[in-house]
């Protein structure tokens, strides 16, 4: 698919393409420029490992909180598979 840089260098990635690749508003990406290509890739997002209560988590750093009650009707949904 082609696409044309704007003046000042930047270019839209088509909405089918960023769909995709799972790419979104915000999302980092390395820009590399290897053997006569261009390319693009998600920054992997970091991740912390942390123990509270007895309990390993993993923290991402930016994202948003995960609210009690997404995680009791995940719980049971796994516990429990709609029919």
């Amino acid at each position: 698919m082609e696409v044309t840089l704007d003046k000042t260098g930047r270019l839209v990635i088509p909405k089918k393409i960023r769909e995709q690749a799972g790419l979104t508003a915000g999302t980092r990406v390395d820009v590399s420029y290897r053997r006569g290509t261009i390319e693009i890739e998600p920054v992997a997002a970091e991740v912390t490992i942390v123990q509270k209560n007895g309990f390993s988590s993993a923290q991402f750093p930016g994202a948003p909180p995960i609210e009690q009650e997404t995680v009791n009707r995940i719980i049971s949904e796994i516990r429990e598979p709609p029919v």
